[in-house]
């Protein structure tokens, strides 16, 4: 018999991007890829910016400050300011940060009745099922606060764009502002 250990299992991306940069390692960063969509990958930009892996590094690398060890434009899309068609680029942001909105608010019973198959797990991670489920549903909030957090300081840091309206029609700052700005399903 033999035994998996996850040092990362109650971390966020971005606890990850931070311990990382706490060892000295923010350098390689840079050279590290998480794109689904490696048939669109180039050198000048390694991420397409648009898969919910693309989506959840970006969150996670400007919630942990490290946008200086990546360049923004790596990213075939900016996670903030990039224009995305309807479709599903904008569909897959906008599920991703309205589920986000949504785990922000609920309440453990609330996380687990919307999130029943989360059970299916706990008994597997060591420790009691309960003592797990408090920590799935914390590590789900952290993250919530997260993409939150990111989404409120790209609102602040284009504030004037906002204002005049300069920002691209499908961009996240629209969509979670701008109300004519026609969402994904509802989302966003």
């Amino acid at each position: 018999s033999f035994g998996v250990e996850n040092g990362f299992l109650w971390k966020t991306k971005e606890d990850v991007i931070r311990a990382i940069i706490d060892a000295g390692c923010g350098g390689m960063i840079e050279w590290s890829t998480s794109c689904a969509h490696t048939w669109e990958m180039t050198s000048t930009n390694p991420h397409c910016g648009t898969c919910s892996q693309c989506i959840d590094r970006r969150f996670a690398i400007l919630a942990a400050g490290a946008a200086n060890f990546e360049r923004a434009d790596s990213y075939g899309v900016d996670l903030l300011t990039g224009g995305r068609e309807e479709g599903e680029a904008r569909t897959m942001l906008a599920s991703y940060v309205e589920i986000a909105a949504q785990v922000a608010k609920m309440s453990e019973m609330d996380f687990f009745m919307r999130f029943g198959e989360v059970a299916r797990i706990v008994r597997h991670l060591g420790g009691s099922a309960d003592e797990n489920a408090r920590k799935v549903f914390e590590l789900y909030r952290r993250h919530a606060q997260t993409v939150g957090r990111v989404i409120d300081q790209g609102l602040a840091q284009c504030a004037s764009q906002i204002r005049t309206r300069s920002l691209p029609a499908g961009c996240l700052l629209r969509m979670v502002h701008d109300l004519t700005v026609p969402s994904a399903g509802g989302a966003a």
